[in-house]
């Protein structure tokens, strides 16, 4: 029996590796990994809980920004395995890299068209890490009507 088939028994989905249903066309199939459980979670008896989940490939478009991590409600979510935790670490780390390699190329042709001195670009790496490192409210993906 595969993990979709016992859906409605999942408890805790830490760890599996989900593809993403009951969103718009832009997002539908989309993998994930779910990461923990978020920390908003509905205040209304018995509705399902909202994941915390990190996005394998191209990052979501939300709220007019490109989103690596969202929350997720349980109901758009299709879990398809269970990984181990060492494998979800690597799958997350390996897409940290190509983010992380695509921004430093990105960054280098920002400076060649745009020279500054190390005190400028000093200044734009400490505001650019406050901004990252600040308060962080992730969005929601709006689920679709079934």
């Amino acid at each position: 029996m595969s993990m979709g088939d016992k859906r409605a028994k999942v408890v805790n989905w830490v760890g599996a590796l989900a593809q993403l249903r009951r969103v718009n066309a832009e997002h539908l199939g989309r993998l994930v990994v779910v990461e923990r459980a978020a920390q908003t979670q509905p205040d209304r008896p018995g509705a399902e809980p909202i994941w915390h989940v990190y996005v394998l490939g191209v990052p979501l478009r939300l709220e007019g920004g490109n989103w690596r991590e969202a929350d997720v409600p349980q109901a758009c979510l299709q879990p398809l395995c269970r990984l181990p935790e060492v494998i979800a670490e690597a799958a997350i780390v390996a897409q940290a890299e190509r983010d992380f390699d695509a921004a430093v190329t990105e960054l280098s042709g920002y400076l060649a068209k745009h020279p500054m001195d190390q005190d400028e670009f000093d200044a734009s790496m400490e505001q650019a890490a406050r901004t990252a490192l600040g308060p962080r409210r992730w969005p929601v993906v709006p689920m679709l009507d079934a």
